[in-house]
């Protein structure tokens, strides 16, 4: 019989328990030592061990189950007898306990494995904060926006700042405290992601990172007959506008998806497009020719245009970003700079060896970047013309070439299969992507911040490359079926357009990832306290003209009141605003707002800013505010509606007077004319930068100047506001009857002005007295709008309230019959008539039945309610503006309802004496009635009734009225009612 021998060695039970919480000992000191208080050295550290457990973690398991099985399974000689059976079924036993040793020590391998995968991810996912200095290049207005640096960290961005804040922002960067939020990569090296900066109780803030997920193709925008060589979004992101080989320039409009409208012009092939960055304008450029184009978008007509700019053609083209100057380069080896205004030449700038190929403005508007066939780039200052420096950038000709959107990189390629991204400062080379060893035809920075550069290369893709290390982000293979000449991409980056040979014109829309911009979960709130917080939210829309509407160039607030009502204190708010759709044209907010921490019966607010652009529509605002706690205890998500208001200017020519020396109102010859002439602004914008230029023609002098034109700037004009213009002319004996003067008017957007309007000055005939509009109506509805000028609409007095007086008001103004005069102030009349009815005299504003265009059916529906409303005793007044006509067989009176033919009044209007009967028959106390009209069929502006001699009609007075009764009329037998436009009112009521 075989014996065999065992030796057993004991360890202690608790072996595997003892590994198991080590790991979660090590995540409940990461969470409470290290992402809860933020501290980065202590994460990057722990992340560094992660990831040492994470490489060596299948040896490290395998060596705890080795020593497991040696301590636990005893396979020796036990020291006494055993027989074979026993040994065996010992044996058997151990294979048994092996077993479940490596099944355990499997299972302890994947939870390990996941616990440390969820930790990386914790610690990676969490933003860590620290003060950072930065440095901010120049403003740029146009897209309210500071370039800055961040030179410990190598990272740029741009930070949203409003215009009117700026250089006190960049005065008072010194005394404020930017903060950076970091996240740790793969590598537990630290990366700033994104930065912000709080002013004036205002956080802003400003991405240094963002990484591109995938780019998807949104839609086939159309096709066109030939090559397109050039794309431009407009600066509205609603239009693109694309233009090549078959001459024609096509306008898509990319939200409504209607059908694309044609601008044709050129006899040559369109080489470059470009929209004006403020005025609904575009410019086109056409080869061969070498013509230039500016269009008006606003009726599709050629506002100017230059022939023959450039010797052999015009290769590129391009706008400045201020809107004031044009670059050209051509076949004739020049880059050539034009004043927007009036297309003259400021400078032609010689250097290049051969055709000009690009050329592409800074940001800021001061240089300008050009590239040739001759391999080289030239930067220039755009102010005077002078060379910078260049750079012999490629071996053979360059295809593309642009400015980064912060004005730091310049990108260019070219046929020798070399992308290159310069320092814009002076040209050296930043890095090359060596990646894309391909010939590029086409070149776009990712806007707004210029963090992504897109390439399309030869063989039909476009290539998202990281600008900072030029390592590729995505790339669309194939994205057309020939090769991509052209693209632009939408001002704030969601949409990139392209097209090529292949005559698709394409549209793809950009997914991000914005790192740090997102909340993630951090430790539970038990940890700290044990007890949660319960935050409470109030939100205001606040906006500086008091109409409660955000108008085109107003900034607005949301003013968000956040509470904690709770046990505990609520940890990192974060407020995001999100509207539907995401992107809205002209209106300018922060995406994400950190509020910080709330202590436990805390309260406070923070001022949030929307801004409208001057391209902002008139629309409903849904607007998603929900306020994010770190540790998921987030109130309930709110919505805020509010409208927005476009921008419109109505600028008119509302009147003129004259004075001369004999005061007879005539202008006779050689008599010097002192001409005053009225310019308002009916519109619903402020009328920015307005200028007024008054033309003379023949015959016709100003007085004491040799010129034909005088200029006066009138600055800002305020909706339904004006400004008066004087000036001095006289005539010679030549002049023709109506002198030749005209009124041209500007304003800041070129937009809104109006062009050689005609004074009727009369030679030798009396004047037209000044027509003054001092109405003010809202643009799409008609109706007046209060005019705060007028006296009795001021501090109305106050009387004493009471409850047992009763009133009817019916204020006709809109006739249904078009044949019937509009009773012009009659619902401003009615209107006021209850303001001074519940102020001056204490009626409620229940007691008071008001009816404005009253029909005949609602005529007698009032009376009915009178009979319901009124008791014995109370006191009634009823008041009526509008018209009233005579029944000319019976000489009776009649209300005139706003559905009735006065032509048939006994039949569609409602009778004086069945009016007082109903009156009487009330039995009320004190009884006024006051009538704001005639009844004689005729009016300032004509007869109500026609075929009627215009003799007027002579009513006779055919009822009775009650001892307690008092009736004012306006007027009485065949005489005729007026009105008091300059103070928008009838004559009558307002006296």
């Amino acid at each position: 019989m075989e014996k065999r021998f065992f030796f057993f060695r004991k360890k202690s039970a608790n072996s595997l328990k003892n590994i198991i919480s080590t790991g979660f000992l090590f995540s409940l000191l990461l969470f409470v030592s290290g992402l809860f208080s933020q501290d980065i050295n202590f994460a990057q550290e722990r992340l560094n061990q992660l990831f040492v457990e994470q490489k060596s973690l299948d040896q490290t398991i395998a060596d705890e189950l080795k020593d497991a099985i040696a301590s636990q399974i005893m396979r020796g000689p036990k020291g006494e007898f055993e027989t074979t059976n026993d040994f065996d079924r010992r044996m058997a036993l151990a294979d048994e306990q092996e077993k479940n040793l490596k099944l355990q020590y499997e299972n302890l391998k994947t939870d390990r494995k996941s616990q440390i995968a969820n930790e990386i991810e914790s610690i990676r996912s969490k933003v860590y904060t620290s003060p950072i200095h930065i440095e901010l290049a120049s403003y740029r207005p146009d897209a309210r926006r500071y370039p800055f640096t961040v030179p410990e960290d190598k990272r740029h961005g741009n930070l949203p700042i409003p215009a009117e804040i700026a250089a006190a922002f960049k005065a008072e960067l010194s005394s404020l405290k930017p903060i950076g939020h970091y996240l740790l990569d793969e590598n537990a090296y630290k990366q700033l992601v994104h930065i912000t900066v709080a002013y004036n109780g205002t956080e802003y803030s400003a991405p240094t990172y963002v990484k591109l997920i995938k780019a998807v193709k949104e839609k086939l925008i159309g096709e066109v007959n030939r090559y397109t060589n050039s794309l431009a979004y407009s600066p509205d992101n609603q239009l693109i506008a694309s233009g090549g080989e078959d001459k024609k320039i096509y306008i898509w409009n990319i939200s409504s998806g209607a059908q694309a409208e044609i601008l044709e012009g050129h006899k040559n092939y369109i080489s470059s497009l470009a929209w004006h960055p403020i005025r609904n304008e575009l410019v086109s450029a056409d080869d061969r020719a070498g013509n230039l184009y500016l269009w008006r978008i606003d009726d599709f007509s050629i506002k100017e245009k230059l022939e023959k700019i450039h010797e052999g053609g015009i290769l590129t083209m391009e706008i400045s970003p201020n809107g004031a100057m044009i670059a050209t380069g051509g076949r004739d080896n020049t880059v050539k700079i034009w004043n927007y205004d009036g297309l003259t030449l400021k400078y032609e700038l010689a250097g290049h060896r051969d055709n000009v190929k690009k050329v592409a403005f800074s940001p800021d508007s001061d240089r300008l970047v050009s590239g040739g066939e001759d391999g080289y780039i030239i930067l220039w200052d755009a102010l005077t013309g002078a060379k910078i420096t260049e750079s012999k950038a490629h071996l053979i000709w360059i295809n593309a070439l642009t400015y980064s959107p912060d004005g730091l990189y310049i990108a260019s390629s070219s046929d020798d299969a070399k992308t290159k991204i310069w320092n814009a400062r002076d040209l050296t080379l930043h890095l090359e992507l060596t990646a894309l060893n391909k010939s590029v035809h086409a070149l776009e920075f990712i806007y707004p911040d210029g963090f992504i550069l897109a390439a399309a290369d030869d063989e039909q893709n476009i290539s998202f490359w990281n600008v900072s290390d030029g390592k590729a982000f995505y790339c669309i293979e194939s994205a057309h079926k020939s090769q991509v000449r052209t693209m632009s991409c939408s001002s704030d980056g969601s949409f990139l357009a392209s097209a090529g040979r292949d005559k698709d014109i394409l549209l793809w829309k950009m997914e991000y990832d914005n790192f740090g911009l997102s909340r993630t979960e951090a430790l539970a709130q038990s940890v700290e306290t044990g007890l949660p917080p319960e935050c409470r939210v109030q939100i205001n829309f606040i906006e500086p003209s008091g109409n409660m509407v955000l108008d085109a160039n107003e900034k607005g607030f949301l003013e968000i009141n956040i509470s904690n009502e709770g046990q505990g204190p609520a940890k990192k708010l974060q407020i995001t605003l999100k509207t539907d759709p995401p992107s809205i044209s002209g209106l300018f907010y922060p995406a994400i707002t950190e509020f910080g921490d709330l202590a436990q019966g805390e309260s406070r607010s923070i001022r949030i800013p929307l801004e409208a652009s001057y391209r902002i529509g008139s629309q409903e605002i849904n607007m998603d505010v929900m306020i994010l706690e770190a540790n998921h205890f987030n109130p309930d998500p709110s919505q805020v509606t509010f409208s927005t208001q476009k921008y419109f200017l109505n600028l008119m020519v509302a009147g003129f007077q004259t004075d001369d020396p004999n005061g007879d109102g005539v202008i006779n010859a050689g008599e010097v004319v002192s001409v005053t002439t009225r310019i308002q602004n009916s519109g619903s914008s402020f009328a920015r930068d307005v200028l007024a230029l008054v033309k003379i023609g023949d015959n016709v002098f100003f007085a004491g100047e040799k010129t034909h034109e005088k200029l006066f700037p009138l600055d800002t004009i305020a909706p339904g506001d004006f400004k008066d213009i004087s000036f001095q002319i006289y005539a010679n004996r030549e002049a023709a009857d109506t002198l030749p003067v005209f009124i041209e008017i500007k304003e800041f957007y070129g937009s809104w002005g109006l062009l050689n309007h005609p004074l009727p000055l009369l030679f030798q005939r009396p004047n037209i007295n000044l027509q003054t509009l001092v109405i003010q109506k809202l643009a799409e509805t008609g109706e007046e709008l209060a005019d705060f000028s007028i006296d009795i609409e001021q501090d109305i007095p106050l009387g004493i309230a009471r409850t047992d007086a009763y009133a009817l008001i019916i204020g006709n103004r809109n006739y249904a019959n078009r044949d019937i005069p509009q009773v012009e102030f009659a619902h401003r009349d009615a209107e006021f008539m209850k303001q001074y009815l519940i102020k001056s005299f204490g009626y409620p504003e229940g007691n008071i039945l008001v009816y404005k265009d009253a029909t005949q059916s609602q005529f007698k529906t009032a009376i009915q309610r009178l009979k319901n409303l009124v008791r014995p005793g109370n006191d009634l007044f009823v008041y009526y503006v509008g018209h009233g006509a005579p029944d000319p067989e019976e000489k009776r009176g009649y209300f005139v309802p706003v559905d009735c033919d006065p032509n048939y009044v006994s039949v569609g209007g409602l009778g004086l004496d069945l009016f007082y009967e109903n009156l009487n028959s009330l039995n009320a106390g004190n009884t006024t009635v006051m009538i704001d009209a005639c009844f004689s069929g005729s009016s300032d502006q004509g007869m109500l009734i026609k075929n009627i001699s215009p003799v007027s009609i002579q009513v006779v007075n055919a009822y009775q009225l009650n001892q307690n009764l008092t009736e004012f009329t306006s007027s009485s037998g065949d005489e005729v009612s007026s009105w008091y436009p300059e103070k928008k009112h009838s004559l009558y009521t307002y006296y």
